[in-house]
């Protein structure tokens, strides 16, 4: 009798501590399943891309999330950093107001807008009240081609004339006494009284002029440590692993200058940096995918009351500046990607998982063609 009342307590207490090692097991799993792979939403190509984006909005609305910095808590003060406003049709809502993500077809966008122009009594009325008469678009791409297509632009060759780049600015490569300004362009001297006005001009001057070799030559020396700089055509090239180490550890690795340089930087800003897209006031109406263009090109010329007949001549005269159907071929995906490491391509993934999430994009594809 003694034995059984001994043995009762403690088989509950074995049965207990079985039962919790099994959920605990579960929940390892689980954590290690969430760790070792990132996170890929399957998500149906006929999906409500509005919807989804609310959704995801929803999500990260509580401020105990880490998301909500980048989503809700700041101020909204634009549509987005760059904007096109077009006209519509439609009498409910007279213009088109589109945020473009740099390396987004931002500048055929910014081409063709001129086709569409708003009337001069809307020109100067303010952001709020143009979102409160647009229909609001944003364009995206996946966030991982958009990066290769950075690369390939700004950092593959910094000094090839031949690229898009080169061709539309003209202070890329400057390489006139370009070792002169690697220290600064602002005169080392303890006195304000020395700054006189032409100097300020001329530093201004010299900033615009030699500002962007600088910021490409400081991160150049992060990776070639003691070595000269003799020839700037020749020698300002990196490689796509070089580039993705850049993103990856830039403001440990470069310093905090560096990720948010004026000139360059916005190129590779996430989406969600670049659009208020989670605000209520700029939330988008129609999302376009540039793999997708010519079929969301319709849908937003369609909501905006053109019809069937004035969409195509649009689209005909849409600048193609890029290639909006698709981006970079399969081909130069995996030339690229195959170069890199699954831990790298993940460690990118997980940079700008928002914008994944956000417009229903998935790394699996990059991650394959990884080593």
């Amino acid at each position: 009798m003694n034995l059984k009342r001994l043995l009762k307590p403690l088989i509950t207490a074995i049965l207990a501590l079985l039962t919790l090692a099994t959920i605990f097991h579960q929940y390892k799993n689980e954590v290690i399943d969430e760790l070792s792979e990132p996170k890929i939403d399957q998500i149906d190509p006929e999906f409500d891309r509005i919807e989804h984006l609310k959704n995801v909005c929803t999500k990260y609305i509580n401020p105990f999330r880490t998301e909500y910095s980048a989503l809700h808590a700041q101020a909204v003060t634009r549509i987005g950093v760059e904007v096109v406003h077009m006209r519509s049709k439609s009498t409910v809502k007279p213009m088109i107001s589109l945020c473009m993500p740099h390396k987004v077809g931002s500048h055929a966008w910014g081409q063709f807008s001129q086709e569409l122009k708003i009337h001069p009594s809307q020109q100067h009325l303010s952001w709020q009240v143009k979102a409160g008469l647009s229909i609001k678009a944003v364009i995206v791409r996946h966030p991982l081609e958009r990066l290769l297509s950075v690369y390939r632009m700004i950092f593959e060759d910094w000094c090839d004339q031949k690229r898009f780049l080169a061709k539309q600015w003209n202070n890329v490569c400057i390489t006139d006494s370009v070792q002169d300004q690697v220290q600064g362009y602002i005169p080392k001297s303890s006195d304000a009284k020395d700054f006189s006005a032409i100097q300020f001009l001329t530093s201004m001057a010299d900033e615009h002029q030699h500002g962007n070799d600088r910021y490409i030559q400081k991160i150049w020396q992060k990776f070639h440590p003691g070595d000269k700089l003799t020839d700037p055509q020749a020698q300002l090239k990196f490689t796509f692993g070089e580039f993705v180490r850049f993103l990856v550890n830039g403001t440990r690795e470069f310093g905090q200058d560096v990720l948010e340089h004026k000139g360059l930087s916005y190129h590779w800003a996430p989406f969600w940096q670049e659009c208020s897209i989670c605000s209520s006031l700029t939330q988008p109406d129609v999302i376009i995918h540039m793999e997708t263009f010519q079929a969301d090109f319709k849908t937003l010329f369609a909501k905006a009351g053109y019809s069937d007949e004035e969409i195509e001549e649009l689209l005909e005269k849409f600048p193609h500046t890029h290639s909006q159907s698709g981006g970079h071929s399969h081909d130069l995906i995996q030339k690229y990607f195959s170069s890199l490491t699954k831990s790298q391509v993940n460690q990118l993934y997980q940079l700008y998982q928002l914008d994944h999430e956000l417009f229903g994009y998935h790394p699996q594809v990059y991650l394959d063609f990884a080593q």
